[in-house]
């Protein structure tokens, strides 16, 4: 159907760059007439390791085209891209909408390195977490997580970039529909979910760069958007609390 469609002329091909690089190989979709090009989350194709598809593509279109890129996060991955096929690119910045931090209850729970895991079993049975999103900073944080809180006897699933788009949606359907209670994701990777029902989010690792003192007013506004993030994935009054979870020396307290 989609041969036959391009085949007829179309004005607008939206699509996945794997889709897209598909349709290129088989000789269905022509780029020499493209006159606009538009990166919607580009972070998160970037993280999702589409970055050879992404140049694949951009090498194809005309170089008199207009690019707009659009991107929750701007890191040094998505500045080679600008950098590479955009002329002077300008940067539009869209100030974030208000969050009520004041609906969900923030908390935070020092710990040593070996005692991260066994706090977060202890937070779950008694905070009585029902169901949960669990951030990590790595994609392998989230798969080696997961795999600790299955034996743990849980039923948990990591969401992060390394899955294919079929493993993805097997992963949150489970999750909405209650057949996983854990969800151990990537930040970007679980961007856009729309699940009610979750009672906490944990921030099961803090960003490297936290920890910097001097990075203070950042660490403030870093979790601000964190937590702000819950907003698209269920209504703010569904949570009942964020925790955050950091790595210190000294043994763990509660705050």
């Amino acid at each position: 159907r989609q041969i036959k469609q391009l085949k007829s002329g179309v004005h607008i091909v939206v699509g996945t760059p794997g889709r897209i690089i598909d349709h290129l190989e088989r000789g269905t979709l022509k780029l020499r007439a493209v006159h606009m090009v538009v990166l919607d989350e580009a972070d998160r194709m970037l993280d999702m390791g589409f970055v050879n598809d992404i140049n694949k593509i951009l090498d194809k279109v005309p170089k008199n085209k207009q690019t707009s890129l659009f991107s929750a996060t701007i890191d040094r991955n998505v500045w080679k891209i600008c950098d590479k096929y955009m002329d002077r690119p300008e940067k539009i910045l869209v100030s974030k909408d208000e969050i009520a931090l004041e609906q969900i209850e923030q908390r935070y729970v020092k710990v040593d390195s070996s005692s991260r895991f066994p706090i977060l079993r202890e937070l779950i049975v008694d905070q009585g977490i029902r169901k949960a999103i669990i951030f990590t900073r790595t994609k392998r944080g989230a798969h080696s997580l997961s795999r600790k809180l299955k034996r743990s006897g849980y039923n948990a699933d990591a969401l992060h970039g390394n899955l294919s788009q079929p493993q993805r949606d097997r992963v949150t359907r489970a999750f909405r529909k209650d057949k996983v209670d854990f969800l151990v994701a990537t930040d970007i990777a679980a961007r856009g979910l729309d699940i009610g029902g979750i009672t906490h989010i944990i921030n099961y690792n803090i960003p490297r760069e936290w920890r910097n003192p001097a990075l203070k007013c950042r660490v403030a506004s870093d979790l601000e958007h964190t937590l702000g993030r819950a907003g698209p994935l269920t209504y703010y009054e569904r949570i009942d609390a964020t925790i955050q979870i950091f790595w210190t020396p000294s043994s763990h307290t509660t705050g």
